[in-house]
């Protein structure tokens, strides 16, 4: 460990005690690097493996737990041939320390299934994968821009001549090669999962050596000009430990199978999101699955959609609401069938019975999307009326200035880009912050967009939500509220292009000096 900066301790079940320098826990804490927390590093082997639940983010600790191993057995060796060998600096273990703890980041769900077997998608490891994610557009782009070490990290991880700083080649191949941190890491880690019996003499990592005159790494296997055959053994053991888990997990028939499904349901899903038959068929495949968990058949047909297909509306992430039903003290009345006619003391009418209750839990419905804004008798330019102008549904630029109204800066309205609120409204907030930053630093009092801007971004909105099914269906999500007389059509209220592509659209309108913005 470098003697720069403190450390903090994690238990690993693999490598028992990991140490995290405080600049790394920096890009541990992270949401980029959080986010792995959710990715299964074996994907659905733990269908056939039930403990195969380990994640990216632990193979990712790990993997700097095995560099920092290569690294002292290096410097070990560089100690007694100072003269034929490299050593690894204290800078040089900072930089490739942390490419080993983010080296997975790019990785999506299923992405082996996804990236390799379908060819969906660029592959995690592609120079623009790694780009766009150490940008300074990210958490982790910003920690590691800070911490002067982004172009050095990207060019260990990246292809060779992607345009990065140039670094040695041992930097790269202590993370990446046929023997390196990140197979020792994830050959332990999957044996230890899976609860297959596999062992791995750790010591093999100190044999490593860097090469002074090619700068290469490499495993020395002679001693006193003599074959170590022990070293030998143990490279051939790890060689045959990759063998013999692609035959028994990685290329299981079953786990292949649960991948190729995960990743044709991805080649499809925008399919089952615009084509009504498409749709048709997933909702009959829903259906009987329904009708599987919930015993009483008519039970089970109340609770299968009939006015709307799957993904129209929020899909129920749930564990066990079916099997809720099949309880003997939980009761489904469908009030399209069975209406309620009034609340009284002991609880509900409805038109063919009295049901008593001790507690009545209100589920109403709220006016979302548009309904905090007209709430409020909001006034522009000339009289213009907000509620008045959005009767017809929103227009907006960006989601985020109207026009006619100076100085009123909407965040997670509508047209702005979706995703988790969380995150996506942190986005917003920060982009109109710089916005009035830009305003103050120019002496600047009234912010403005002007109608062609609106009518721009308003109709490409509009020509981004075509065809979806989800907007032609009545929900919170196309402004449709049973109770408000005028919010019983489905509209287009927000951006369907995805909350990347909305961040794209407004770092370029900054970078256009805010394209269709006035100041004054």
């Amino acid at each position: 460990m470098s003697g720069r900066s403190k450390f903090s301790v994690l238990r690993d079940p693999v490598h028992g005690d990991v140490y995290l320098s405080h600049e790394e826990l920096r890009l541990v804490d992270t949401r980029e690097f959080q986010r792995l927390r959710g990715i299964k590093q074996l994907g659905t082997a733990n269908l056939v493996f039930p403990g195969a639940v380990h994640t990216r983010f632990d193979h990712s600790i790990g993997s700097l737990h095995v560099t920092q191993s290569i690294i002292d057995a290096v410097n070990l060796s560089f100690e007694l041939n100072p003269a034929g060998l490299i050593g690894i600096s204290e800078e040089e273990a900072r930089v490739i320390r942390i490419a080993a703890l983010v080296h997975d980041i790019t990785h999506i769900p299923f992405g082996h299934n996804i990236e390799d077997q379908a060819g969906l998608a660029e592959r995690h490891d592609a120079p623009a994968r790694y780009a766009a994610i150490f940008s300074k557009e990210t958490e982790l782009g910003r920690v590691l821009d800070e911490l002067g070490m982004a172009e050095d990290v990207r060019s260990i991880l990246s292809y060779e001549g992607d345009g990065g700083a140039a670094v040695p080649p041992y930097w790269s191949e202590i993370l990446s090669d046929t023997i390196c941190s990140d197979i020792v890491d994830y050959l332990l880690r999957d044996a230890y999962f899976t609860g297959l019996s596999l062992t791995i003499d750790q010591r093999l990592v100190s044999y490593f050596k860097v090469d002074r005159a090619s700068g290469n790494l490499f495993i020395d296997l002679t001693k006193h000009d003599l074959l170590r055959e022990d070293i030998l053994s143990e490279i051939v053991r790890m060689l045959e430990a990759r063998y013999y888990f692609s035959e028994r997990v990685y290329y299981h028939h079953a786990k292949v199978a649960a991948g190729a499904l995960a990743s044709t349901y991805r080649d499809r899903d925008l399919d089952v999101l615009n084509d009504p038959a498409a749709n048709a068929l997933m909702c009959e495949f829903l259906a009987d699955k329904i009708r599987m968990r919930v015993k009483d058949p008519a039970v089970a047909e109340r609770l299968i959609p009939k006015d709307h297909g799957f993904g129209t509306r929020r899909v129920p992430q749930e564990t066990g609401y079916y099997e809720a039903f099949n309880r003997d003290n939980v009761r489904l009345v469908d009030i399209n069938e069975d209406p309620i006619k009034e609340i009284f003391e002991g609880g509900v009418r409805t038109a063919g019975s009295d049901i008593d209750l001790d507690v009545l839990i209100y589920a109403t419905g709220f006016d979302a999307i548009t309904g905090a804004f007209e709430r409020i008798d909001i006034e522009g330019l000339g009289g213009k009326k907000l509620r008045r102008l959005w009767r017809d549904g929103p227009v907006t630029y960006l989601g985020v200035l109207v026009a006619d109204f100076p100085n009123m800066f909407i965040c997670m309205g509508p047209h702005s880009g979706l995703g988790n609120y969380t995150r996506t409204a942190e986005y917003s907030v920060e982009w109109v912050s710089e916005l009035i930053e830009h305003a103050i630093a120019n002496k600047k009092n009234r912010v403005e967009t002007t109608e062609e801007g609106m009518d721009e971004w308003t109709g490409h909105v509009m020509s981004l939500g075509e065809g979806l099914l989800m907007n032609e269906v009545g929900s919170w999500m196309t402004g449709v509220n049973r109770n408000l007389e005028d919010k019983q059509q489905p509209r287009i209220m927000r951006y369907s292009g995805g909350h990347p592509a909305y961040r794209e659209f407004c770092n370029t309108v900054k970078e256009d000096g805010y394209r269709h913005i006035e100041f004054s």
